[in-house]
C-alpha cells in the first residue's frame, strides 16, 4: 500500500506541511514539481518514499488531466480514468481520444472502456503501482 504524504517526522510543523501540500497542489508543470522536489531535499534531507510517491501522483494527475480524464482511480491494480460523456462530443472527435482507443485495441487484455451513468469509465488493469500507471497514461 503507498502511502502518499508528508510524514511528520520529515517535516515537523503541521502549519509548514500544510502549505507544502498547497504548494505541491499549484505545480503547474515538470520545472515547477523539479524546483519544489529540490527545495524539499534542500531544506528538509533525502526525501522519504512516501513524498516521493506524492509527487509521482502529481505527474499522474497531469497525464490524467491531458487525457480528458476529470478522475483517475487506482486501486487494487486496477486504474479508472473517467470521462463526462455528456456535452463532451469535442472531445470523442478529438487525437486525444484517438490515442486512447488506438491503446485500448493494442492492449485488449489488459485496457478496456464502457459506458455507464453517463461516464465513459476507461479501465487499466495490472497496473498495480504509481510508476506503472504513469508508465500505461504516459504510453498513449
Amino acid at each position: 500500500v503507498y502511502k502518499r504524504q508528508i510524514p511528520d517526522d520529515y517535516v515537523s510543523n503541521i502549519t509548514e506541511r500544510l502549505r507544502l501540500y498547497n504548494q505541491l497542489d499549484n505545480t503547474k508543470d515538470e520545472e515547477e514539481l523539479l524546483a519544489f522536489i529540490k527545495s524539499l531535499h534542500d531544506r528538509f534531507g533525502v526525501l522519504p518514499q512516501s513524498v516521493i510517491d506524492l509527487t509521482e501522483t502529481v505527474r499522474l494527475r497531469w497525464f490524467a488531466e491531458q487525457l480528458g480524464f476529470e478522475k483517475l482511480k487506482l486501486i487494487g491494480g486496477v486504474m479508472k480514468g473517467y470521462v463526462k460523456v455528456e456535452k463532451n462530443d469535442d472531445y470523442f472527435q478529438s487525437d486525444i481520444f484517438g490515442r486512447v482507443l488506438s491503446y485500448i485495441q493494442q492492449h485488449p487484455q489488459t485496457a478496456s472502456f464502457k459506458e455507464h451513468k453517463g461516464k465513459m469509465i476507461l479501465t487499466f488493469k495490472r497496473t498495480d503501482a504509481i510508476e506503472t500507471a504513469l508508465a500505461v497514461l504516459g504510453g498513449i
